[in-house]
């Protein structure tokens, strides 16, 4: 099998106020139609589908705006967030949520159902959480590196730990 996968990672589109929204999904669409699954007939080779990534990295109360992802969470595989950016862009409270692991799930849920298939939490030094659409057909659309290493509606918390400075 020659086929292989790209990536696409888009960062910091809080920064980018025209780059937000709809015009953000306009352009992953574009993205993944440029880069994306194509087969060439003079050479016989298949180069394969394309993931798309979103950082967040940065958002914060006063550089968020509604609609920043939008209708583009449809195109994003991957989406890397940390635990306050993900309450500032879906508006949740601190105070309503009572423990961790009920905002893990609130957060994370709450971004599968708007599209996006895998979210990458960042939670300091408390390590990362990884959440898997539980959207059989939307996992689908992923390149097969997602796919076929991840499940439906699976989820797995990863600790940090010590990195030696040597």
């Amino acid at each position: 099998n020659n086929s292989k996968t790209k990536a696409f990672l888009f960062g910091y589109p809080h920064l980018l106020p025209l780059m937000t929204g709809e015009k953000l999904n306009d352009m992953l669409k574009a993205t993944r139609g440029k880069c994306g699954l194509t087969t060439s007939t003079t050479t016989s080779t298949t180069t394969g589908p394309l993931l798309v990534g979103v950082d967040l990295n940065g958002v914060s109360a006063d550089n968020h705006h509604p609609g920043l992802l939008g209708p583009a969470l449809e195109q994003v595989d991957v989406l890397h967030l940390n635990e306050e950016e993900a309450e500032i862009i879906l508006g949740i409270s601190k105070k309503e949520l009572l423990s961790a692991t009920t905002k893990l799930q609130v957060v994370t849920q709450a971004l599968h159902k708007e599209g996006c298939a895998v979210v990458l939490l960042s939670l300091g030094s408390k390590g990362s959480y990884i959440s898997v659409t539980s959207d059989a057909n939307r996992l689908g659309k992923c390149p097969s590196i997602i796919r076929d290493h991840w499940k439906p509606g699976s989820a797995v918390r990863v600790p940090a730990f010590a990195v030696d400075d040597n």
